[in-house]
C-alpha cells in the first residue's frame, strides 16, 4: 500500500477526497486538509500548475469543483 504522498499527482486526485471540508467529522475533515496540502506540495515539486495537471485534476473533481479555463488562465498561472 503507497502512503498519499506517494501517489502520482493523478492518483492524488482520483484519491482525494473532495468533499472532506463540508464532514462533521473532524478526523476527516483534517485528513482532507492534509490530502490538500500534499497535493499542493506535489504541484510544487512537479513545476506549478500546468494545463496536464488542470486536464487531470478536472478528469477526477466533481462537476462542482471543476477549474475553468478562464479561472485557471486569471488565477492558477499568475500564481
Amino acid at each position: 500500500m503507497k502512503y498519499f504522498k506517494d501517489l502520482t499527482i493523478e492518483e492524488m486526485f482520483e484519491a482525494r477526497d473532495w468533499w472532506s471540508s463540508r464532514s462533521d467529522d473532524h478526523r476527516a475533515w483534517k485528513n482532507g486538509v492534509e490530502q490538500q496540502k500534499i497535493i499542493g506540495e506535489k504541484i510544487k515539486e512537479l513545476g506549478g500548475w500546468n494545463k496536464e495537471i488542470l486536464t487531470s485534476y478536472n478528469k477526477h473533481a466533481p462537476k462542482e469543483l471543476e477549474i475553468s479555463e478562464e479561472e485557471f488562465n486569471n488565477y492558477f498561472l499568475k500564481n
